[in-house]
């Protein structure tokens, strides 16, 4: 900092030297002053491109500026007022609007100082040089505003491009991450399947080679066996549905019917757990389009998650019903309800609400994720509500088929809304 001083105000002070001591009677030719100064604008600039850009322009500002109002005040001239202006030029090339418009008002506060000090002779030799240097100070001032603006607008657009940019490799970090965990788990769950497939068969002929004792301890490894291979099938699934899901062609789902199979299906496992699962149909038949296969999976899974967290005794009711364009399946239970802590949580993926319970009912904890995937990809959706110790209320939300027909089941996928 000390050398960028010196290398500023020593040649100010030559200059300076020279002409009010050496030649007092011949002051120094205006085109010298000029090129002085224009050498002084170009040192500015050099500076202006090193680490100490704001410290260095800033000691030539204050050089200037002293040297201007000292030529100002000892030599009353226009070329004095020149030196003001383009001081005022520096600062606006180099430092901030709010320092342009204090050097401005400085630089004009000390030409109408000179001007009252001045005789009235000597005033109206510099009139014009004043009346010129207020003109560029609000012309410099108002260009100044402006880049200030465009400068500003251009450091946000700037942070917002850094902004999206990073976000756009944050989400390619995050999608190649998703896509390696699904390639884990369905090659794992592939591979798991045939030896559990092997185990589960071998066990099976094992326990009627055996005593009743051995028998029902071997049925309860074939059970934790078929609870395992139901978990490597979710999961596999689960991967099948993020990957290259492919839609096949939608049919025309007779609602009332399908719901009805699904429960006749589901009744044997609500009497082993003492339980009361009953259909109530809307009164006439309502018709959607999806894909049966999945769409009958996800039924299955609400209305089996409905049974495991409901104690014996308890009733699950599952119902049709039309609300405006949209049909409604909905699957309600006399359950041990859903926290409201839990709830915004329910279709993560293997999240347990009741964690004690859930050692009890087994399952991989995909099950209503794989039921709000599938209802989400056929392009419906699932509600729920819930009272915690009182039970769950299921709604699939799926909108009414106006179908445009190819033949008496099938439709092609764009009339899906």
């Amino acid at each position: 900092m000390l050398s960028t001083l010196l290398l500023i105000l020593l040649p100010l002070l030559v200059v300076l030297f020279i002409e009010r001591v050496l030649i007092l009677d011949d002051p120094l030719a205006p085109s010298i002053v000029i090129t002085v100064l224009i050498g002084v604008v170009v040192v500015a600039y050099r500076l202006s491109r090193t680490v100490h850009y704001q410290g260095s322009a800033f000691i030539i500002v204050i050089a200037i500026l002293v040297f201007a109002l000292i030529e100002l005040w000892l030599n009353p001239s226009e070329i004095a007022i020149a030196f003001l202006a383009i001081n005022l030029i520096v600062v606006a090339l180099f430092l901030s609007i709010r320092m342009t418009i204090f050097i401005a008002i400085i630089d004009m506060l000390s030409a109408v100082l000179t001007a009252v000090l001045l005789t009235d002779l000597a005033v109206q030799d510099i009139m014009s040089g004043i009346s010129f240097l207020f003109i560029m100070s609000g012309l410099i001032i108002f260009a100044s505003i402006i880049r200030e603006h465009d400068v500003q607008r251009i450091r946000r657009h700037s942070q917002e491009w850094m902004e999206i940019e990073k976000r756009d490799l944050e989400l390619v970090a995050e999608q190649r991450r998703v896509q390696a965990l699904q390639q884990f788990i369905g090659d794992a769950s592939h591979d798991l399947k045939t030896p559990l497939t092997t185990l589960s068969t071998t066990v099976y002929l094992l326990k009627h080679d055996l005593g009743d004792e051995k028998a029902k301890r071997v049925a309860v490894l074939e059970a934790e066996i078929d609870r395992l291979i139901k978990m490597v099938e979710d999961m596999f699934y689960m991967a099948a549905l993020d990957g290259q899901y492919k839609i096949d062609t939608l049919q025309v789902i007779k609602v009332n019917q399908l719901v009805n199979n699904v429960v006749q299906q589901q009744l044997k496992e609500a009497q082993q757990n003492q339980l009361t699962l009953r259909f109530e149909p809307a009164p006439h038949e309502l018709t959607i389009l999806a894909i049966q296969r999945e769409f009958q999976r996800a039924l299955v899974n609400l209305i089996d998650n409905a049974i495991n967290y409901t104690p014996p005794g308890g009733e699950v009711v599952v119902s049709t019903m039309q609300r405006e364009g949209d049909v409604i399946i909905k699957i309600s239970d006399t359950g041990i309800g859903i926290a409201d802590d839990d709830l915004q949580h329910i279709f993560d993926r293997f999240y347990r609400a009741d964690k004690a319970r859930s050692i009890v009912t087994g399952g991989s904890g995909l099950g209503l994720s794989i039921a709000q995937r599938i209802i989400e990809l056929q392009g419906g959706r699932i509600e729920v509500t819930s009272v915690y110790g009182k039970g769950s209320t299921f709604c699939v939300v799926m909108p009414l088929a106006n179908p445009i027909r190819n033949d008496e089941n099938h439709v092609q996928p764009a009339a899906l809304q």
